[in-house]
């Protein structure tokens, strides 16, 4: 076969959304240690620890926002599906390889932000 099969596309998918999920994920935690920390009430640990812990958060909140490294290879995934197969669009590959397996919501936004559309038909909810 000279193009992935559809579990084996299901199951990239869904290893590329957990990863996305975990990044957005992380960025709540890290909100929470800032917003602990102000709840101290205290100036010492205030002035220790606030400025180093909200830099943190928005380094990873600004890494969230542009996960250039994930949309690469959901790039390159999809560039895969339609050079090595005879699909003219991801839908069709969907239809016929995927379906009736769903994705993720956070996979179909990653494709989207790399360029190709994906229906809802194919996506949980």
């Amino acid at each position: 076969m000279a193009f992935i099969t559809g579990t084996q596309y299901k199951q990239i998918a869904d290893e590329l959304a957990d990863a996305r999920d975990t990044q957005v994920l992380s960025k709540e935690f890290l909100f929470n240690a800032v917003y602990d920390v102000v709840l101290m009430q205290e100036i010492y640990p205030e002035l220790d620890l606030l400025s180093p812990f909200w830099d943190t958060y928005n380094v990873d909140t600004q890494s969230v926002s542009n996960p250039i490294n994930i949309i690469g290879a959901v790039r390159a995934l999809q560039n895969h599906v339609l050079i090595r197969s005879t699909y003219a669009t991801i839908n069709s590959y969907l239809y016929n390889e995927v379906y009736p397996s769903l994705l993720q919501p956070s996979f179909q936004e990653l494709s989207v932000d790399a360029g190709y559309a994906i229906d809802d038909m194919y996506v949980s909810i």
